[in-house]
């Protein structure tokens, strides 16, 4: 059940690395959180899905774990952190503790399927779990009440930073990581996806 931690967790992590104004606008996120929601999705596909459980498998495994270990010290990911760090937050704290949670390295610099579904169905049941157009309204109340994060927002939903995230996917280095990860049924871009489906920043 790692996976649905890691889903329940990124926001949380996101915080765990957040000081100042920022830090009590994310809590205001977390609130919409459907945590409950999402336990009881993961528990269905955990039972019914067979290529989720592949996908579950796959990210508890130590394939995984070494590509973790490769994606976090390569300089597209450091280009990241650097600059969400300049957005406000100290994004290193937060991934460690999602990393801990998991038992994944630190950042140092046979059920039959009932109907055809997958990671990436997963994705989209969660996805629509989220309530989006309350996560939208607080998005936009945010930025005209919070300088903090109307700065932080502008720059994770810019063309820069968007460089930077294809940098890292498409990195030659990582590529043989990345290829195993879809080949378990994990896309990273339909993470991303489904990011900016709630929050509505598509």
């Amino acid at each position: 059940m790692k996976v649905l931690v890691c889903i329940v967790l990124a926001v949380a992590c996101v915080s765990a690395g957040t000081v100042g104004p920022l830090a009590e606008d994310f809590a205001d996120f977390q609130k919409l959180v459907p945590t409950d929601e999402i336990v009881l999705i993961a528990g269905e596909h955990l039972l019914f899905d067979s290529k989720f459980r592949k996908a579950k498998d796959y990210l508890e495994g130590s394939a995984f774990k070494k590509f973790w270990s490769e994606a976090i010290k390569s300089p597209q990911f450091y280009a990241i952190l650097e600059y969400l760090g300049a957005s406000g937050i100290d994004a290193v704290a937060g991934l460690d503790a999602m990393a801990k949670k998991l038992k994944l390295a630190d950042y140092d610099g046979p059920v039959p399927t009932v109907t055809e579904r997958s990671f990436s169905s997963f994705l989209n049941d969660v996805a629509n779990a989220f309530p989006k157009s309350k996560i939208q309204a607080l998005i936009k109340s945010k930025i005209a009440s919070s300088p903090a994060f109307a700065y932080f927002y502008g720059r994770i939903t810019s063309p820069a930073f968007n460089v930077l995230i294809q940098n890292f996917l498409n990195a030659p280095e990582l590529a043989a990581g990345w290829n195993a990860m879809k080949a378990a049924g994990v896309n990273p871009e339909q993470i991303i996806s489904l990011v900016k489906s709630v929050t509505g920043s598509a």
